[in-house]
């Protein structure tokens, strides 16, 4: 057998189930567009179809890229253990890739086709070449030895912004088509040449540089005082370890945000600061529509990062619990307790990052818009924007700001039950199971909203039994010793105290728009409030919090 067939076989084996349940769904999704059609589909059905799609298609892109890469290793993430076999670096590097460019275009192609036949009106074959160059660059980027932490990361979101841009560029810039197939084929031949040097080098043991994070961190030690007691040393380990990746990545999201920005001169109106009279202020098009865009994602983001995307103290494969982080002297609720204040830290960092953002953009043109014209530039925004930020706005952009900080935060330590469980299956249950859920809630009609008493009961319903768990949770903690009294009611406090807060935030933001989902019903306010405090209270995190102590002491002890 030729060896990069071999390589192929094995990939194709290692994931055999997960393509058998891919190649089981797309034919009969597709079949199921084609024959219902864009008019007869119900709006849930067809965003399931599309979001089964999606996922799809990623996981395709990932066996491919192969599936334990981390972006957080300096060097390649080629599997090692293939550097040993008596193969061609050609057969190991470009089979995977040309595989990859042929099993997931033509999945690609079929799928999108079956889409715009299903009348959606979709360019199948841009949508081909968009995926298998995201296909090609990242098997490039992490294929590299570049030698510097987290610059897969880097590398990842400008590949994906560049992209982006490229899938645009016909209307952005006026590219004809032939110029974008030719850019795109440009794209992959090169992002293919590049994964096949990176190979090269890694079975090498080559880089471009040279940077270890064990010598930098024994480096950086060198020259400080000893730690004054093991929670110090697990906090500043916590932070390299996993606590720069969110900030990381918020940092080179809103660079690339603000440096694309300024390819536009377009002025959009500022609605959230619009007056009684319809007055308000205009700004450029990217802060007034793509900065809610950023706002939205970075929670986003701290669920990504939250549910693996960064380095992990189990290995990937089988969810195993290294003995050295077992034996460290440190109590099961310490090692957790210092995740979350890592957590904490890397959340107030990310949007320090996106307000130092917004600062280019008070030096940009502005203007007013009234009546439904706008005046055109009247000079920048930092003279033109006092005049509409009223006490009631900046109170209710600091609550919005507060609001999300305590989301990031949420969203970065939800899932540390899953990873300290040591159980894969859960890793990957707890986020799907998680998004079918919120793309259920959001689909749902808007008649189901006009009477929000059953979703009131169906809240009381959801949150009695969360708290019963949760009580189930801390007694049986408390019985085994992993939690004391005392830390019982300050973790009580702590979720108490947060939902409050976060009540109180989300009051000021929604409370005055509240009734606005009634479509001119008479609702009762103080039944709208109860349901707004609700979905606070089933929004704050407290069995999973409590899990994670207890996952953690189960996979650690046994």
């Amino acid at each position: 057998m030729n060896g990069g067939m071999g390589v192929l076989t094995s990939l194709f084996g290692r994931h055999r189930i997960g393509l058998l349940i891919t190649l089981a769904f797309l034919p009969v999704a597709s079949g199921i567009l084609l024959v219902v059609g864009k008019e007869r589909m119900p709006d849930f059905g067809g965003l399931l179809v599309f979001l089964g799609f999606t996922i799809a298609l990623f996981y395709l892109v990932a066996v491919f890229l192969h599936s334990d890469s981390d972006v957080a290793t300096p060097g390649s993430t080629y599997p090692t253990y293939y550097f040993t076999l008596p193969v061609k670096t050609s057969e190991l590097a470009l089979w995977p890739v040309l595989g990859g460019i042929v099993f997931v275009g033509l999945l690609t192609f079929g799928v999108s086709f079956a889409i715009d036949k299903a009348h959606y009106s979709f360019n199948y074959i841009g949508a081909t070449f968009v995926v298998v160059s995201l296909l090609t660059t990242m098997q490039a980027v992490f294929w590299y030895p570049i030698g510097i932490p987290y610059s897969k990361l880097v590398l990842s979101i400008a590949v994906i912004v560049g992209l982006f841009l490229l899938g645009f560029s016909r209307s952005i810039w006026g590219i004809g088509e032939g110029v974008q197939t030719g850019i795109y084929i440009a794209v992959i031949s090169i992002s293919a040449g590049i994964a096949w040097l990176g190979v090269v080098k890694a079975r090498s043991g080559l880089s471009i540089f040279n940077f270890s994070n064990l010598h930098m961190s024994v480096g950086d030690r060198l020259n400080l005082p000893p730690f004054s007691n093991p929670n110090s040393a697990q906090l500043w380990y916590e932070w390299r370890q996993q606590g720069r990746l969110f900030p990381g990545l918020t940092l080179a999201f809103v660079l690339i945000f603000v440096a694309v920005s300024y390819t536009n001169d377009t002025l959009s109106p500022l609605d959230v600061l619009a007056t009684p009279t319809e007055v308000m202020p205009t700004a450029s098009t990217f802060l007034s529509v793509f900065y809610r865009m950023m706002i939205v994602l970075l929670p986003v983001f701290a669920w990504v990062v939250g549910f693996g995307m960064k380095r992990t103290e189990l290995k990937r494969g089988d969810g195993s619990f290294h003995l050295y982080f077992a034996t460290r002297p440190l109590a099961d609720s310490s090692m957790v307790w210092a995740k979350f204040r890592v957590a904490l830290k890397s959340t107030l960092w990310a949007w320090t990052f996106m307000v130092l953002a917004t600062i280019p953009f008070l030096f940009t043109p502005a203007g007013r818009y009234v009546n439904g014209h706008s005046s055109g530039p009247e000079g920048m925004l930092y003279q033109i924007l006092p005049e509409f930020l009223t006490p009631q706005i900046l109170v209710m952009v600091l609550c919005g700001l507060l609001g999300f900080m305590f989301l990031s935060w949420r969203n970065l330590v939800v899932g540390l039950w899953t990873e300290l469980s040591g159980n894969i299956n859960l890793r990957y249950l707890q986020p799907f199971t998680s998004i079918l859920i919120y793309i259920g809630a959001v689909s749902l009609p808007n008649w189901v909203y006009k009477d929000m008493t059953w979703f009131a009961y169906l809240m009381v319903g959801v949150l009695v039994l969360k708290f019963a768990c949760a009580i189930k949770v801390g007694l049986s903690m408390r019985t085994q010793g992993l939690l004391t009294n005392r830390q019982l009611v300050l973790n009580a406090s702590y979720y108490v105290i947060c939902a409050l807060v976060l009540y109180a935030c989300a009051y000021v933001v929604f409370g005055p728009s509240i009734t606005e989902m009634h479509n001119g019903t008479n609702p009762d306010p103080l039944w709208n409030h109860l349901n707004l405090l609700l979905i606070v209270l089933w929004c704050v995190p407290i069995v999973r919090i409590l899990l994670a102590t207890k996952m953690l002491s189960l996979n650690r002890h046994r």
